[in-house]
């Protein structure tokens, strides 16, 4: 698929011809000897060369930059890309089954971090399902990179670039973490093979890795070849326990005395309730294969590179989820204490304004998700450097591609033939549910497959393609003058195609009528042992609940002929108002400044200029007139249905310019001590899924604007302008040994036109200019347009701020022992203008640690390393009674060992989460309550291996 699309490409910009004429005058060329006596260069290897390496880069760049240097060829400290970067002062990660995939920088989550290798754009385009919201919500990558499709042993570095400089290529507000392969004209002769086996302790699962890595150079070393190889198999497995949000209490009609007072003080809408409990397991088997290959030419003044890197991720996940529903209806409340003024008394049910215990009826569903995702990325470059005189001519030409597919299969049981009584309580903690009525019979049994009928089959597919050739040509010319020591100037173009082409079978078959009992299909699963590790508080078990097999509920007959009877089709079909494309070109140029000087016995380095970059954005999709019948008039509790017409095309273009100036001074007041400031603009454009056209419509929502339609939209918003931040930096550093630093800085971040959802009411006819063609249907038949109700979409907000510290310390001792610590601390507000609040600023911790402590001699080195994140707001704008929702603070424990046999061999050990701990969510409400949301659990993991170098 896309090798393809790889040779369309080759025929299209005729590479090869621009190739040959890169070679053509290297030919007459003479090769560049070595030249005699040259002394041998000696490299410290180990945890002390790598931190020494990482120390270079930072003390030498004019900017603020930090780097983690592997600390052999393809020997990052840690599993993946992501989980080395962790240890980056200022760098926190996103986890997914407990593995680092996504990366933030000073606070500012993934979207607003640039991700490149060797300087090219890195693409990853990750498509799923989050199964919570009854599939609905699907996720996808965009400008975020996703960090763990490639492994750490393909990597020689990696810099997180903070302050940029005007050749840097624009799109990170927070900065650019850049991948640097190795090269094999600076590695030369060189074989490094690694073999390791990990295993998790939650599900007990064993999972091999391998990786191998060949570098080879002709005899006068000119010339040279790498290919690196690494293949892995994870399995693992991730336990939830977690609610939709908190919900204003629909099922109630009559107002509650909420202090048991005698008087009725509010009404059901102003007392929230969590909106089920979602109770789910998550086992997933995770295949990657990564190939790169490397090819250096050096003639005389001129060098050629060229970067072919593959990877390639298979995911299998079965996902087991009771949906458990702690609801109060009125006839729950039926028996209690009954006001005069017609309030109901339930002040033993609600606590600080919210309900906290549930006695409650109604009957649990359950699924089984089987979702397959393939991540695949291609990376092409060819580097082309030239020297003339003074002058140092550099063209690269590079083209991405990233395709993820996912197929989503899900089928749902409904408990509709039991007769079942639950007793809720839901605290910080989470749930505790008792079954009222267990062991009563039969009816009451949650595991008895006669209690469940077949209510819902859904089938969802997915394709997102994310394709990127871009041209960028630079001159750098040196200078011979006191100040300046040159000079450089530059110019890049690109075209991007990002398109997400969704298909379903329109959100769900409902065959409950079919009446097919889970004992008429005659086959089922058994939910998962030891459940959140033990944590989930519940009456019975959940291996004692019963689970949807699949392919013997989709292949019984009794519920094939309903579908066909029906009218309905399991098989997918594309789903336009799911589906966008968006085609985003762009032209920028900058001309930069390179200072080398001294005022005194001050000296300095650094930089000044400006990039002016212009984008043009086209945006395709589909919007089509949608019907509402009213069947319930005021009543909410009977929902209306909807029908939606044929797709219409729709398309926004929007374009616009973005000057950005920077300036990076780097003093030396002393021989080891460094003195910085920085200035820079920096813009992040929104991302893909933000500005998709389509929206998705829901019939009955939860204002109905004082008629009988209550409708809302969830919908991208294609006139998002792109965010900008103005960026300062000052920091003191003080290099006291090859390989220990002491340093601090101050920065602060004005980001203006910050993208957060926002719920809006109203009435509300058009969305960014385009109608939105709504009819109701009374009652009585009578049509009628109507308007919408609510509507949530991503929108520009206000300026947001963001200041932080960054204080760090890394010291070697000559007998081996070392430490590094640093800490980030930050402090952030921004301008929420669709509610007038001063909030958190989203992905901001206010507080990020990491520490560690290690020992080394010839043969041995141990490290045990700590992070810990603490809180920060995850969406700016909850669903349900509002609020927001933030992820609780994180710690991790981890170790690795290793000891050299021979000179070439070593074995080693590892162990990931040794605390085991686990990721909390709350929500705090309007009011300013704080409420669970989510606890999930995946454990430790270990691992241990074999590695030779040669």
């Amino acid at each position: 698929m896309i090798f393809n699309k790889v040779i369309n490409l080759i025929a299209r910009y005729r590479v090869a011809a621009l190739s040959a004429a890169f070679l053509t005058p290297l030919a007459a060329i003479p090769a560049h000897a070595q030249d005699e006596g040259e002394l041998e260069e000696i490299v410290v290897v180990g945890i002390r060369g790598s931190l020494e390496r990482a120390l270079d880069i930072k003390r030498e760049s004019t900017g603020f930059v930090d780097a983690v240097s592997a600390e052999d060829v393809g020997k990052l400290p840690d599993y993946n890309v992501a989980e080395a970067l962790q240890r980056v002062t200022g760098v926190a990660i996103q986890r997914s089954r407990g593995e680092g995939d996504f990366v933030s920088l000073r606070g500012l989550g993934p979207d607003f971090v640039r991700g490149s290798v060797n300087g090219r754009s890195l693409l990853s385009s990750t498509e799923a399902v989050d199964p919570i919201f009854n599939g609905n919500l699907i996720t996808s990558t965009g400008r975020a990179t996703n960090f763990d499709v490639f492994p750490s042993e393909i990597i020689n570095s990696l810099e997180v670039v903070k302050s940029p400089s005007a050749s840097d290529i624009e799109g990170g507000i927070a900065g650019t973490v850049n991948l640097k392969t190795a090269r094999p004209l600076s590695m030369g002769h060189k074989k490094v093979v690694s073999a390791q086996g990990t295993y998790r302790d939650f599900n007990e699962e064993f999972d091999p890795q391998f990786s191998g890595l060949v570098s080879w150079t002709n005899d006068d070393e000119s010339f040279g070849v790498l290919t690196a190889v690494s293949y892995s198999e994870r399995s693992i497995r991730e336990d939830f326990s977690r609610n939709f949000g908190w919900f204003p209490s629909f099922g109630i009609s009559t107002d509650l005395d909420t202090d048991d007072d005698g008087v009725g003080d509010a009404s059901p809408n102003d007392v929230p309730f969590p909106l089920s409990n979602n109770a789910e397991v998550y086992e997933e088997t995770r295949d990657r294969l990564t190939i790169m290959n490397t090819l250096q030419w050096t003639r005389g003044d001129s060098d050629i590179t060229v970067d072919v890197l593959y990877s390639k991720r298979e995911i299998e996940e079965s996902h087991q989820n009771l949906i458990f529903l702690p609801i109060i209806f009125d006839g729950d409340l039926a028996g209690r204490v009954v006001n005069a003024d017609g309030s109901v008394q339930v002040g033993d049910l609600v606590s600080d304004g919210t309900f906290f215990r549930f006695p409650t009826t109604l009957r649990p569903e359950l699924t089984t998700d089987l979702q397959d995702v393939t991540d695949e990325s291609l990376q092409l470059g060819v580097n082309f450097k030239h020297r003339v005189g003074a002058w140092e001519l550099n063209t690269d030409l590079s083209y991405a591609i990233a395709e993820g597919e996912s197929i989503f299969d899900r089928v749902r049981i409904d408990a509709d033939n039991g007769s079942f009584a639950f007793d809720t309580l839901v605290s910080d903690a989470g749930y505790d549910i008792t079954q009222t009525n267990q062991g009563s019979g039969p009816a009451a049994d949650l595991g008895n497959p006669d209690n469940y009928v077949v209510s819902v089959l859904d089938d969802r597919a997915a394709v997102n393609e994310d394709e990127e050739f871009a041209i960028q040509f630079d001159a750098i010319r040196e200078l011979n003058h006191d100040l300046v020591s040159s000079i450089e100037m530059g110019v890049r173009v690109r075209s991007r195609d990002k398109t997400i082409e969704r298909a379903s079978n329109g959100n769900g078959i409902p065959v409950v009528g079919a009446g097919v009992t889970v004992s008429d299909i005659g086959a089922f699963n058994p939910g998962a042992g030891n459940f959140l590790d033990g944590m989930w508080r519940s009456s019975f078990g959940y291996d004692s609940l019963i689970f949807p097999d699949n392919a013997a509920t989709r292949s019984n007959s009794e519920i094939v002929s309903f579908v066909n009877a029906s009218g309905f089709s399991t098989t997918v079909s594309p789903n336009p108002f799911e589906s966008f494309g968006v085609e985003e070109d762009t032209i920028a140029g900058y001309a930069q400044v390179n200072l080398d000087g001294g005022f005194g016995d001050v000296g300095f380095a650094g930089d000044i200029g400006f990039r002016v970059v212009a984008t043009q954005q086209d945006v395709n999709g589909f919007d089509a007139e949608f019907v509402i019948t009213d069947n319930g008039g005021t009543d909410t509790t009977i929902f209306d249905s909807l029908s939606v017409g044929s797709a219409t095309p729709v398309s926004f273009d929007s374009n616009y310019a973005n000057v950005l100036p920077s300036m990076n001074l780097r003093f030396e007041l002393a021989d080891d001590l460094y003195l910085r400031t920085a200035y820079n603009k920096t813009m992040t454009r929104p991302t893909f899924e933000s500005v998709a056209p389509a929206y998705s419509v829901n019939a009955n929502a939860s204002d109905n604007g004082g008629d009988n339609f209550a409708v809302a939209l969830n919908a991208g918003n294609p006139a998002l302008e792109p965010v900008e931040s103005d960026n300062y930096d000052l920091g003191i550093e003080w290099y006291f040994g090859d390989s220990s630093a002491a340093y601090a800085g101050l920065f602060h971040k004005s980001i203006d036109g910050f993208v957060a959802t926002v719920v809006n009411t109203g009435a509300f006819t058009d969305l960014a200019g385009q109608p939105i063609r709504a009819t109701g249907i009374e009652m009585d038949g009578t049509r009628r347009p109507i308007s919408v109700d609510i509507i949530s979409q991503p929108d520009n907000q206000g300026i947001a701020e963001v200041t932080g510290v960054e204080i760090g310390i890394q010291q070697a001792f000559d007998f081996g022992f070392g430490y590094i610590a640093n800490v980030t601390l930050l402090e952030s507000s921004a301008e929420f203008e669709a509610t007038g609040q001063n909030i958190d600023f989203d992905g901001v911790s206010d507080t990020s640690f990491n520490a560690a402590v290690f020992y080394e001699t010839d043969v041995f080195q141990a490290r045990l390393a700590y992070t810990d994140r603490s809180e920060f707001l995850r969406v700016a704008s909850a669903i349900g009674s509002g609020g927001q929702i933030f992820n609780g603070s994180y710690s991790q424990l981890d170790l690795s060992v290793l000891y050299s046999v021979t000179e070439n061999w070593a074995v080693f050990f590892s162990g990931v989460n040794l605390g085991d701990d686990d990721q909390d969510v709350f929500q705090v409400l309007p009011a300013g309550q704080r409420r669970f949301s989510s606890t999930s659990h995946v454990g430790p993991r270990y691992a241990i291996g074999v590695r030779g170098s040669f």
